[in-house]
């Protein structure tokens, strides 16, 4: 196994770093985990500030518009439904 080591400029020597590869995976994970939650954190943060309530209630009205078509084509089809089943019996009664 690879020893590793360091200068301390107190004692003037070299000395081995104990547990090396525990403590590089350690710091290794928690520098990556403080980047992930400062980058994700940033781009809420962002996002928050950026998106404003209008936006919000923008989309909102336009659902609710949205929804109203909806309902408004499926009484037209429904008009049509019974229109078309006229016809047929109109068809009928002629022949």
């Amino acid at each position: 196994m690879k020893k590793y080591y360091y200068f301390s400029e107190r004692t003037l020597e070299f000395v081995e770093i104990k547990n090396f590869k525990r403590k590089f995976y350690s710091y290794l994970f928690l520098t990556a985990f403080a980047l992930t939650v400062l980058t994700f954190g940033g781009f809420f943060l962002i996002s928050t500030l950026t998106h404003s309530r209008s936006d919000l209630t923008a989309l909102q009205n336009e659902n609710e518009i949205l929804k109203s078509k909806i309902i408004e084509l499926t009484d037209n089809y429904e008009n049509l439904l019974v229109k078309l089943n006229n016809l047929e019996d109109v068809s009928e009664n002629l022949r």
